[in-house]
């Protein structure tokens, strides 16, 4: 994982428990304070599950379209990308991969300023 990629609010696995997961503060940036190296953290791969518990609705037309506010994520053989709202065409996907569920929180708060909501 790229420390670069992280901003404040991502979701990432900590360390040594594939089942904790943790929200990037600030104070994780600061190594002075004794906490975890964040290079230690690992990605959340992304899965229909985390779509779900980000709000992610599966489209009822479209097997494995899912939904939510102005994106669509497109599931086919075992990988996500992206997809934007076309009033001409319905749905017009991208080529872009989104593997990871920091990826998605990113790209989510770039185009809407807004950030993804994790349902427990």
């Amino acid at each position: 994982m790229e420390i670069r990629e992280l901003r404040v609010g991502n979701i990432i696995l900590h360390p040594t428990d594939d089942d904790q997961a943790y929200f990037v503060s600030r104070d994780m940036f600061n190594y002075n304070q004794g906490l975890t190296n964040l290079e230690d953290y690992r990605c959340i791969p992304l899965t229909e599950e985390w779509l779900y518990r980000m709000g992610f609705e599966q489209d009822e037309y479209v097997n494995g379209y899912f939904s939510f506010d102005i994106l669509y994520i497109i599931h086919k053989k075992d990988k996500f990308g992206l997809g934007f709202p076309c009033s001409e065409y319905g749905v017009r996907e991208f080529s872009a991969e989104v593997t990871t569920v920091h990826q998605l929180q990113n790209i989510y708060h770039s185009l809407t300023g807004k950030e993804l909501t994790i349902k427990q």
